[in-house]
């Protein structure tokens, strides 16, 4: 295990910006994400459910224009109906396309006419339990392309460790970013690598139904800046490979080493499955945000030395 670590706790007091971030995530976590109970999605998420949803997935997504079927993964073709293991991972993947809940909803049943009807009524409860949800009204989706959300979906997690795990980068990037660029470049990167991170998880998945929330991208873009824009400053790490005297401590590392810590592992999830419904792991968002981060830290680079 390796951590970037930072080395003046003292001066926490002076990054007012890192400290509004961090609060207003948990503020937003505390008061509409925790103790949220199961909603209908397990219930849809079944095994059964799943097989049943990606043998009709696999039909509808036979009758399809071909146009439509070029843009289609070559991967579906392959598929077997008769597969429960392939049929489950299909499933998986139709009931997160909105194209095709729709089709569940308002077509002639496909295949069995029971099973087809027991989907259509699991597909209906979802929905409607899933529009009023927190994570509907604060999450960025196909659906929810032009409001608020892409600002909330930054600012919303699901699960304490979720939130944690994105606050305790945040509290450090934002600390070191905020104390040498200054706060407003801190909010101009955590808000523009959360929208740039939203840009391309809808590119990659332009009828995805579940939304997307954490401040994952936001905080990719803040790592891929700060490990781009000083190359020549060295960041303090604590490591730890066994919890014995010389197995652990702190060490001193190039920035330029935050990028393959943090982001190749981003890139090689984004290559392996790009719309994310397999792992639950927003790859694109980090992606995008990275990338944002990236090109704003090469033009610091051009145009603007640190202070």
């Amino acid at each position: 295990m390796i951590l970037a670590c930072p080395e003046s706790p003292q001066s926490w007091h002076k990054r007012p910006v890192t400290w509004c971030l961090v609060a207003a995530n948990v503020f937003i976590f505390m008061l509409f994400f925790s103790g949220l109970p199961d909603s209908s999605a397990s219930q849809l998420l079944r095994d059964e459910n799943l097989r049943v949803a990606g043998e009709i997935y696999l039909r509808y997504e036979k009758n399809l224009p071909p146009a439509q079927r070029l843009r289609q993964p070559a991967w579906l073709d392959e598929m077997k109906s008769g597969d429960s293991r392939q049929m489950e991972m299909l499933g998986s993947m139709a009931v997160r396309d909105r194209r095709f809940l729709d089709f569940v909803e308002n077509s002639p049943p496909l295949g069995d006419e029971i099973a087809f009807a027991s989907l259509r009524e699991k597909i209906h409860q979802f929905r409607d339990n899933l529009s009023s949800q927190p994570l509907h009204r604060f999450g960025l989706n196909s659906e929810r392309t032009k409001s608020f959300a892409w600002v909330t979906y930054q600012f919303s997690h699901i699960g304490w460790m979720h939130l944690i795990s994105n606050m305790a980068f945040l509290l450090f990037l934002g600390w070191v970013i905020e104390g040498i660029w200054g706060g407003g470049v801190l909010l101009l990167l955590y808000l523009t690598g959360g929208f740039a991170g939203g840009l391309l998880f809808l590119s990659l998945s332009p009828a995805g139904i579940i939304p997307m929330v954490g401040a994952s991208g936001s905080v990719s873009a803040l790592i891929s800046f700060y490990s781009l824009a000083e190359t020549r400053r060295r960041v303090r790490y604590y490591f730890m490979l066994l919890p014995w005297q010389n197995l652990h401590g702190f060490v001193y590392l190039p920035t330029l080493l935050i990028w393959p810590l943090y982001l190749v592992s981003d890139f090689a999830g984004l290559i392996a499955a790009p719309e994310g419904f397999i792992t639950g792991v927003a790859y694109s968002a980090h992606v995008g945000g990275a990338l944002l981060g990236a090109t704003l830290a090469l033009n610091f680079r051009l145009f603007r030395q640190p202070t």
